[in-house]
């Protein structure tokens, strides 16, 4: 039984320690991306009730990008998404959002802010940190505010789940 339990805290500790090394080598590139980016291109958007903005930076042959794209929904929402793509392969999205949530009694109405980021290994694997919070004001930086006292949620991903913000990417761009 003792033997059991040295090796579960040993591939617990073997495992946290490999999100901490993906964490910091996707959070080094996106630094490096961060500086060698110049080349920018700024789109507007508006429909109904959403506008916002998209932001791409590249470097010189667009093999690595940033791309931001902020939205507002007004009363509905606002948030911000971010991706990096180095070599064009995505290593890296940070999502920031607010969320209304209705209820037939406007006294029980709520916002949800939430925060996800994904890291993403050379084998488009990775880890993902989410956060939540749920509150009766819908000031976005209030909000945002508290939501960086929770703490993250993590949990690993898989191929299929980079294949899913690769194609959330490609679908903002159209």
């Amino acid at each position: 039984m003792r033997g059991l339990l040295t090796i579960l805290i040993l591939l617990t500790t073997l495992i946290s320690c490999g999100q901490t090394n993906l964490k910091n080598e996707v959070i080094k590139k996106t630094e490096f991306l961060d500086k060698e980016l110049k080349k920018e291109l700024k789109t507007e958007f508006e429909g109904g009730d959403v506008w916002g903005t998209i932001l791409t930076y590249s470097n010189n042959d667009s093999t690595s990008n940033k791309i931001i794209i902020k939205y507002n929904a007004g009363d509905y929402g606002q948030g911000e998404s971010v991706f990096y793509l180095l070599d064009h392969k995505l290593i890296f999205v940070s999502e920031i959002k607010s969320s209304w949530i209705a209820d037939v009694d406007p006294d029980k109405n709520q916002y949800e802010f939430s925060e996800t980021k994904y890291y993403f290994s050379d084998k488009e694997d990775g880890l993902r940190e989410n956060r939540k919070l749920k509150t009766k004001y819908f000031e976005f930086d209030r909000g945002i505010n508290e939501l960086k006292n929770q703490k993250f949620l993590i949990d690993s991903l898989t191929v299929d789940d980079y294949i899913l913000m690769l194609d959330k990417v490609h679908n903002n761009l159209r």
